[in-house]
């Protein structure tokens, strides 16, 4: 049987769904990609996830900014959709899945940890940039270069880290572009790894992470 991998639904207009760039994680691995329903029942959340190997939080809008305490006027948010991956997020944590934050995810991921966000930062929107690791060993990083080039889609970044967060790379005008959760196979990554796999170490990136899906299911 295939590894299972859940992934969180974005909604919009009515609509609840993931982009299918992110299958893109999945083609060359055994595993199964499964976008989680959008509902808000916990026992029911949990009773899916208990079937998983690792889940992936995906790309999306800012997240409300009163999750940390901050009033910003250019964050674009919908409070229902951050409800929702919270307790997405709280229910795979109490599991001890592996979980991968992508874009948006880290943001979350970093705000469920009482971390903060920058409201609204220069030249990181639709572009690359060069992304400076500086601490990979024992993490899914480990085959980066210390130097690599990651693209970019977003315009809010993590401003303090949260508890026991740690920081594995910076954008090179000093954001934080990955991170780790201490003593939890926990990640985020501030990049859009699904729309660079052709790039061999993102792919490999992944390719961790699946792995430490795949001891997780054995235990």
């Amino acid at each position: 049987m295939k590894n299972i991998i859940f992934i969180t639904p974005r909604i919009k207009d009515g609509k609840a769904y993931s982009n299918l760039t992110y299958n893109n994680l999945c083609d060359d691995n055994d595993m199964l990609l499964i976008t989680l329903p959008f509902i808000k029942d916990k026992d029911k959340l949990e009773t899916l996830l208990r079937l998983a190997d690792g889940l992936i939080i995906s790309g999306g809008i800012d997240v409300d900014p009163s999750f940390y305490n901050k009033n910003y006027t250019k964050a674009i948010y919908n409070r229902e959709l951050d409800e929702y991956d919270f307790l997405v997020l709280d229910i795979a944590i109490k599991l001890n899945l592996p979980i991968l934050g992508i874009c948006r995810g880290i943001q979350l991921i970093n705000v469920y940890f009482k971390g903060t966000l920058y409201e609204d930062i220069a030249l990181h929107n639709m572009t690359t940039h060069k992304v400076l690791f500086t601490s990979k060993e024992n993490t899914i990083f480990k085959d980066f270069l210390d130097e690599e080039e990651a693209n970019s889609r977003h315009h809010q970044a993590i401003e303090k880290l949260g508890d026991n967060i740690k920081a594995i790379a910076i954008s090179d005008d000093y954001y934080v572009e990955a991170i780790k959760v201490e003593n939890k196979n926990i990640y985020g990554v501030q990049w859009h790894p699904e729309l660079i796999l052709d790039n061999a170490n993102q792919k490999k990136m992944i390719e961790n992470f699946f792995d430490i899906c795949k001891q997780n299911s054995n235990k």
